[in-house]
């Protein structure tokens, strides 16, 4: 602690974020870096959105490291989790928000196996494997001096019907399962 109460940078606790270059991602990233977390930022692309974002980030007082991937890819999630650790020498929590939406609604007697499996990849399956990961590295690791957790964003599509993005509804059902 400085002598001004506030915490060292090397007593901040450590976040990932995924899907945090923009809307809720971003404002959950500038959340915790105004409540004295450092904030790792993933997302698909490092463009203006997201130096935005990481601009908000520092300016609320966080440390800010941004890793670029897709989590619906599982194969990357151990490099994309040995670096989100690397960036300030651990992690306390994990914010599962990455997602996408439909690409096309429609009638659910439409949706193809590409447009089901896109869902399932981003909306479910990389969310389980990445926290697969996370979780692996904690039970690992020694008790850490901050309280871990683990954060699932979902929709209120998890329990409310919308037919017409039948495939959408399915994965974040099951991402309310998984949490």
């Amino acid at each position: 602690m400085t002598e001004r109460g506030e915490p060292t940078r090397q007593a901040r606790p450590r976040v990932l974020v995924t899907g945090a270059r923009r809307g809720i991602g971003r404002a959950i990233a500038w959340a915790f870096a105004e409540g004295g977390y450092d904030v790792v930022v993933n997302d698909l692309v490092r463009d203006e959105a997201a130096r935005a974002t990481l601009a908000g980030i520092e300016a609320r007082g966080g440390r800010t490291a941004f890793l670029e991937g897709s989590i619906a890819e599982t194969s990357a999630h151990g490099d994309l989790v040995a670096r989100a650790f690397a960036a300030f020498g651990g992690l306390e929590v994990l914010v599962n928000n990455a997602g996408i939406s439909v690409r096309k609604r429609g009638d659910m007697m439409e949706v193809t196996p590409e447009r089901f499996d896109e869902q399932m990849a981003t909306n479910l399956r990389g969310p389980f494997f990445l926290t697969q990961e996370v979780a692996r590295r904690w039970l690992a690791s020694p008790p850490p001096s901050h309280p871990r957790s683990l954060i699932t964003i979902s929709s209120v599509n998890a329990e409310m019907v919308s037919p017409d993005r039948a495939e959408y509804c399915i994965a974040k059902t099951g991402l309310a399962m998984m949490t």
